[in-house]
């Protein structure tokens, strides 16, 4: 499978950076981020199948103040970044592991819903950042879908949900190549689709 991208832009766009510049404007609004390989495979063994620093930049300019939801592994990932604690986020954890509440800005919960509205209450940016059950159990409760688009197929045991008919394509942000991999930058949105049909977000 290859993702069709129609338009390559190696700048942001005017209607882009609006779009970056107000991603923390509307409060509790939910999305979620992630890098998916053009299978759909996003993990193999509990790890990403690829190295792509900027991507992880990417990821880190994102989601600063704001409220994040993830599970057990990719949190225990999220630890190993120095600047885990800082940039005004928070943190709720989806795990049978309370010893994570002993961690600063973090909260653990039994279920990703649960998760959410403990989000939702912070009033701020909430961001669904894996793994895959997660991404699947809260899919339908994002506006929008921030993924980072890796064009190769990759072997691996978890896998980002269908996505593309709830959410249409939005905007490609940037096309890019690191270690010998191409990837897009995109942002899927499901306003988009509400608009097409008449409907209000």
């Amino acid at each position: 499978m290859v993702f069709p991208f129609s338009v390559a832009v190696s700048f942001y766009s005017a209607t882009v950076i609006s779009i970056l510049n107000t991603i923390h404007d509307s409060k509790s609004s939910v999305q979620a981020i992630a890098a998916v390989a053009s299978n759909r495979v996003i993990g193999d063994g509990g790890r990403l199948p690829w190295s792509i620093a900027a991507d992880w930049r990417h990821f880190m300019q994102r989601t600063v103040n704001s409220a994040l939801i993830m599970g057990r592994v990719s949190f225990e990932d999220m630890l190993n970044e120095p600047r885990w604690a800082a940039d005004g986020r928070t943190y709720h954890v989806v795990s049978r592991e309370r010893r994570f509440a002993n961690l600063g800005p973090v909260s653990v919960h039994s279920s990703p819903m649960e998760a959410l509205a403990a989000a939702k209450a912070e009033q701020r940016t909430v961001w669904i950042c894996g793994g895959a059950d997660i991404y699947l159990q809260l899919l339908s409760e994002c506006d929008r879908l921030w993924l980072t688009l890796v064009q190769k197929e990759f072997t691996g045991d978890t896998y980002f949900p269908h996505w593309q008919g709830e959410f249409p394509l939005c905007h490609e942000l940037q096309i890019a190549e690191e270690n010998g991999l191409k990837f897009t930058f995109t942002v899927w949105d499901k306003a988009a689709k509400l608009a097409a049909n008449g409907q209000e977000a």
